[in-house]
């Protein structure tokens, strides 16, 4: 299948896109250093909905933003930000080193067929006088003039201008996951076919002013001014079909990879070259990880599986014994689940902030989302030993309503995160709340999560219902939340214990084990991941966090909580459906003490492996 696509040049500032890189993607920053062309090329790339998908499904969208080298690399792409109304694309597109963001993208069509293309995106706006700022869904840019190209027109290879992309893929490093990157360098050169020049005149771009990303900054001389002049190579058309000839750049090494959603993506070679692994210093506008919470709010939920779904909860821990297959690591223990008794959390992130983020970012501002996670607690056991030590929590499912931290927490975290909608129902209808968790400027809580796979901005809680959940609340509860002495109660109050000491079946996680991770059960613990979290051919490694409570306040909670998964659109060898397929499809009741509600300040600090 081939994909429609238009692009442009025109005209940037290098100097703010300079200042971006040093905080941005390495592909970028290593662009910036070899020397760039202050011509931006924007290419959107189209694709219809597959046949027989439903009528809710929206063409699929990417817009990508690159700078061409000059020099040795003249003529090659590096795309610095895009965006893409798709998860899937977005997650395949990042596997492969394009720094892409979940988006919402609207096209409208002119009376002469021109489309205007508008994304809207997360961003922070700007900042009125020193007050903190807060991510929003906002409008970034507006592309006026766009004219894909379209079916039926003749096809011919073009012997014009036709660019490939230099890019890295990266992953924390294997021993200094807080402070380097492990990168290895990768390049695409898409055909193209039908590739039309097309009248400028129309063409227009509006970028909308915002403090990060700031892109208003890179292509207006002027606030608020539209780009209407100094257009370049403006043309349409597809690219080809999965018989393509791949042409990869002789400088970049061409890596064996999976299917990707474009047919131009190259096909593994007869015999895959390993890929040259490189050392970068890790840069984030987000900062170091190191991250406060504040005003977080949870409803937590006990479920105790019988023994016989050890072998399935092992399977999702999993991900923690890569070393046992790698050749020359250390492979004489394994990461193992201690107990059946797992933890589905729903938390609500009043304010998500770093200590230390790049500018212009500073350390007030903040982010807002809402999270649905499931815990399981493990520890690592030595082949010739008796007894599990460090104790941890790991997360082997975990959607958000966030972009950014999801890219965060894939890239960095380790965190295998997917987007989803939090949303209530009000008179049989469910309606989306927005990631400061309001709707119609009320809070509420969280009744249903809903799946999202296509244009998540959009927040039409269009998908697959992911957990239902009911337990019961009433007037005055805010008042009715009580201060916990963390070092004196939290250990051994059957209400507040995510476990508790008959969890422990196990020889090795009785004892000194279990006393641990009762102890340290909510007021401060430790953390396990393993990066990267798809497979994009660099080494794997753990990062290792801790979670210290700060603040808590508990709400003692009476009566009867249920909850209701279902794993519909959940591919096979998923977590969570099968958590879904051990629980069966039935409401889930929980009595008082297996469930609870908590509202809390946490920091997360993340450990280098040689320091942990």
């Amino acid at each position: 299948m081939s994909h429609n696509f238009w692009q442009v040049r025109l005209p940037m500032q290098l100097e703010p896109l300079s200042r971006m890189a040093q905080a941005f993607d390495p592909a970028l920053r290593d662009a910036i250093t070899g020397g760039v062309s202050p011509l931006a090329t924007i290419e959107a790339i189209s694709a219809q909905p597959d046949p027989g998908a439903s009528p809710e499904a929206r063409r699929r969208i990417a817009l990508l933003i690159s700078v061409e080298g000059v020099g040795q690399h003249a003529g090659a792409l590096t795309c610095w930000m895009a965006f893409s109304n798709d998860e899937p694309w977005c997650d395949d597109f990042r596997r492969h080193g394009i720094p892409i963001v979940e988006s919402r993208i609207d096209l409208e069509r002119g009376p002469d067929g021109a489309i205007r293309l508008v994304v809207h995106s997360p961003a922070y706006p700007l900042r009125s006088m020193s007050m903190p700022i807060t991510l929003r869904d906002q409008r970034i840019l507006t592309l006026e003039g766009v004219r894909f190209a379209l079916d039926g027109d003749d096809l011919h290879y073009s012997d014009g201008w036709a660019p490939g992309y230099r890019q890295f893929k990266s992953a924390p490093d294997i021993a200094r996951q807080t402070t380097d990157l492990s990168i290895s360098r990768f390049s695409w050169s898409p055909l193209r076919r039908g590739l039309r020049t097309l009248d400028g005149a129309g063409v227009a771009l509006h970028v909308d002013q915002a403090a990060w990303p700031a892109l208003a900054d890179v292509f207006c001389q002027e606030a608020g001014a539209p780009v209407t002049e100094g257009f370049e190579q403006l043309s349409a058309g597809r690219f080809l079909d999965p018989t393509s000839v791949f042409a990869p750049s002789p400088a970049f090494s061409t890596l064996p990879f999976p299917e990707l959603p474009f047919s131009c993506w190259p096909r593994a070679p007869d015999k895959p070259v390993p890929p040259k692994v490189e050392r970068l210093p890790a840069a984030s506008v987000f900062g170091a990880p190191h991250f406060v919470f504040d005003n977080v709010e949870v409803v937590g939920f006990r479920l105790s599986l019988p023994d016989s779904a050890m072998p399935m909860l092992q399977k999702l821990a999993g991900p923690l014994n890569f070393h046992r297959d790698a050749p020359g690591a250390m492979d004489d223990f394994s990461w193992r689940v201690a107990t059946p008794t797992v933890v589905i959390e729903l938390l609500h992130y009043g304010q998500m902030r770093t200590r230390s983020p790049a500018a212009p970012l500073m350390p007030h501002d903040y982010m807002s989302q809402h999270e649905v996670l499931v815990r399981l607690l493990v520890g690592k056991v030595d082949d010739d030993g008796s007894q599990a030590r460090d104790a941890s929590l790991f997360v082997p499912t975990i959607f958000v309503d966030n972009p950014w931290s999801k890219m965060v927490g894939r890239e960095s975290q380790g965190f295998p995160k997917e987007l989803a909608q939090f949303c209530i129902r009000e008179d049989d209808q469910l309606h989306p709340l927005d990631m400061a968790g309001r709707r119609d400027d009320r809070e509420h809580s969280v009744s249903q999560v809903v799946l999202v796979r296509s244009q998540p901005g959009f927040r039409d809680a269009q998908g697959h219902r992911l957990l239902e959940l009911r337990y019961p609340t009433h007037s005055g509860d805010d008042q009715r939340f009580e201060r916990v002495d963390l070092d004196a109660v939290l250990g051994n109050m059957p209400g507040f214990s995510r476990w508790r000491q008959s969890d422990f079946g196990g020889r090795e996680f009785r004892k000194s084990f279990a006393r641990q991770a009762m102890s340290n059960g909510f007021s401060g613990f430790r953390t396990v991941q393993a990066t990267p979290v798809d497979k994009r051919g660099l080494p794997p490694t753990w990062i290792h966090g801790q979670m210290k409570i700060t603040s808590m306040t508990a709400l003692f909670p009476p009566g009867i909580a249920s909850l209701s998964l279902s794993a519909k659109g959940r591919p096979e060898g998923d977590p969570w459906r099968a958590l879904c397929e051990v629980l069966g499809q039935d409401d889930i009741n929980l009595p008082a003490g297996d469930w609870y509600r908590l509202r809390m300040n946490l920091d997360l600090s993340v450990s280098d492996s040689l320091s942990w």
